[in-house]
């Protein structure tokens, strides 16, 4: 055998050996246009989801000069206009027009959506904010209605003055007359006592993180029949609220 056949084999594998460790080091070489090793981010991201989804008050945002407009079916006062016109200390004064005005006095913070006070028939402009609470500001009646509450998660319930309320569903997508919205938290009330013998209800609210109530479903139940009303928003307006 030859010399050069003694050498050729072993120069073969010296490098094939060489080319292989280039290789290694090209691959877990940092660089602009080089993929790094996956970073742990099990950490400050999950937590900061979980603070988002602790939020109640990003459900019910403080939306001064927007007026909320609500499509309905089921009944005439289905439909409705719902605006935000002050806010106060996280007091918001809400109030929805259909066939009358209705302003209430809603309770807003990180855990809990509360409805404190309720006036009907209400035409003013003023305030309902400065002297809270209500005992002397005439008409009107103190509620004690917890329409949203942490923990958000399916299963979590509660119960107020009139209503058994618990979380339905969460993170879901819902489409209503005015588009898609993800992240949307259900919540479903039943009465403690039904107004009308032998009559069943149950209502079913959803709201939009960043949006608010964005749809209310009631389902009636008498004499084995069943019919809805429902309001799902269909746009949003602004307006200038001039205060008196």
């Amino acid at each position: 055998m030859n010399s050069n056949g003694r050498w050729k084999t072993p120069l073969l594998v010296l490098l094939i050996v060489l080319l292989a460790l280039g290789a290694v080091r090209i691959l877990t070489r940092s660089g602009p246009d080089r993929v790094r090793e996956p970073v742990d981010v099990s950490g400050a991201p999950e937590q900061q989801v979980e603070v988002m989804v602790k939020d109640v008050s990003s459900y019910f945002p403080a939306f001064l000069g927007l007026t909320y407009h609500y499509a309905g079916e089921g009944m005439e006062f289905a439909a409705f206009t719902r605006r935000i016109t002050y806010a106060s200390g996280g007091l918001l004064q809400v109030e929805d027009l259909s066939g009358t005005n209705l302003a209430r006095v809603y309770e807003v913070s990180d855990s809990q959506l509360k409805v404190l006070w309720s006036r009907e028939e209400f035409y003013s402009r003023d305030s309902l904010l400065d002297d809270f609470p209500q005992q002397e500001a005439g008409p009107g009646r103190l509620e004690n209605l917890i329409l949203l509450q942490t923990p958000l998660e399916i299963g979590n319930s509660w119960e107020d003055a009139l209503y058994r309320r618990e979380i339905a569903g969460v993170d879901e997508v819902l489409t209503v007359p005015m588009g898609t919205f993800h992240g949307v938290v259900v919540v479903k009330s039943t009465p403690l006592a039904e107004p009308v013998p032998g009559e069943e209800s149950v209502t079913y609210e959803y709201y939009a993180q960043n949006m608010g109530l964005i749809k209310r479903e009631t389902l009636f139940t008498a004499e084995g029949d069943t019919y809805s009303v429902v309001s799902q928003l269909e746009g949003v307006t602004s307006n200038v609220y001039e205060r008196r």
